[in-house]
């Protein structure tokens, strides 16, 4: 226990030690909903009839300000320091030496840094919210909301451990680069923060519930917006758990064996 607080202290006053980065890629990402909510806003002035059919302004709008606050938490981005600096530059080492299993380091030091993003999140659409008049929903119901906030934790996870096995790919390659840009651009287009899965056409969100990503950014922004009804929670809570398990053994089948052939030299 006082490993796991000395942990947390530390990587808090990381945090703290690069607010100008925290501060700038907060400020970057909060374009995205913006540039979104004023492009569904004047979608929505053409009358379009079979679009207000599948989902209301107002539960679109919603769904884009929490997103922006969930995404901010769910959506870990600790593979490129891992590649360049742990793996293929040997910094790798110095985290084998810790009196802690690696993968839980590299857990907790993430862990940290989305909870100061996730707070900023959720004061950016706050502030897009009062902005332009935007009313955000939220669970109707106090179990609901507890539903919403495991979802959130368990697509993180799956989150973490996909970015994990990407990045143990350095083991074996030297330029996996092209993998990391195609999980990037699969989990921007296919998690839900783009538009909601029901707006994509029905053979594609058909085929795109077959991938983890609707689990990472959709299921848990579509429960706190009210987007998916409660009969089916059920479903998608085994679903998610099932890409859990399968990210995690592949975490930790990738990363047992990459050990095994990792070399530190002049450390």
């Amino acid at each position: 226990m006082n490993l796991l607080k000395s942990l947390f202290r530390v990587y808090t006053k990381d945090i703290f030690v690069s607010r100008g980065r925290v501060f700038i890629w907060w400020s970057m990402s909060v374009l995205l909903p913006i540039i979104s909510l004023f492009f569904w806003r004047g979608a929505y002035t053409e009358k379009s009839q079979n679009l207000a059919n599948i989902i209301s302004l107002s539960n679109i709008e919603s769904y884009y300000l929490v997103a922006f606050a969930l995404t901010s938490f769910v959506i870990v981005h600790l593979e490129e320091g891992i590649i360049r600096e742990d793996i293929k530059a040997g910094g790798l080492v110095r985290h084998l030496l810790k009196p802690i299993n690696i993968l839980g380091n590299y857990f907790i030091k993430e862990y940290i840094y989305r909870l100061m993003q996730l707070s900023l999140g959720i004061f950016g659409a706050l502030i897009i919210s009062h902005l332009l008049h935007i009313s955000i929903k939220l669970p109707s119901s106090f179990s609901i909301f507890l539903f919403g906030l495991v979802m959130i934790f368990i697509a993180q996870l799956i989150c973490f451990t996909l970015k994990l096995a990407l990045s143990a790919s350095a083991f074996w390659m030297y330029e996996n680069e092209s993998l990391r840009d195609v999980l990037e651009i699969c989990l921007y287009l296919f998690s839900g923060t783009v538009a909601p899965l029901v707006l994509y056409p029905s053979f594609l969100s058909q085929i795109i519930w077959w991938t983890p990503f609707p689990y990472i950014v959709y299921v848990p922004v579509a429960i706190f917006s009210g987007i998916i009804t409660p009969d089916q929670y059920l479903f998608l809570f085994l679903k998610s758990l099932f890409w859990l398990i399968f990210g995690w053994g592949l975490m930790t089948f990738s990363w047992k064996k990459g050990l095994k052939i990792f070399t530190g030299a002049g450390i």
